[in-house]
């Protein structure tokens, strides 16, 4: 769960992409919850099945696989121009760079409050694995 893993390195948040609930519950359930953030979210329902949620409504309550709605999620941002969760900025972009190959030569989808091209932490990290790439 490498996405996971990430967010402790970054320091943000995980519940801002990623959710779990018990499998008892149902979608009604998890809209009427406040655990759900405005932009997408993959939710795991605790017995392999998945759902995405937007503006937190479920969108698409029976994904079979992880990957399939972490792909789902992702694209959401694309296709919907929302821009990447602020408690999850750093991490969304380091997947859509390191993992999507996905580089714009400027711009990202954080917040427009940046000036660069490439967040500075995903970039020291992205630097970091591809030094650990040559060495090894």
């Amino acid at each position: 769960m490498l996405p996971v893993h990430q967010h402790q390195h970054f320091g943000e948040k995980s519940e801002a992409v990623f959710t779990s609930i018990d499998s008892s519950v149902t979608t009604k359930d998890v809209e009427s919850m406040s655990i759900l953030p405005s932009t997408p979210c993959l939710i795991s329902s605790g017995d392999g099945s998945f759902m995405i949620s937007i503006d937190k409504k479920i969108i698409n309550e029976e994904v079979k696989s992880f990957e399939a709605g972490f792909f789902m999620m992702f694209a959401a941002y694309f296709t919907l121009n929302i821009e990447y969760a602020e408690m999850a900025c750093v991490t969304l972009e380091f997947i859509q760079r390191c993992f999507l190959s996905m580089n714009p030569d400027k711009g990202s989808k954080a917040s427009k409050r940046k000036k660069s091209a490439m967040n500075q932490k995903v970039l020291t990290l992205l630097n970091k694995l591809n030094y650990f790439e040559m060495v090894f």
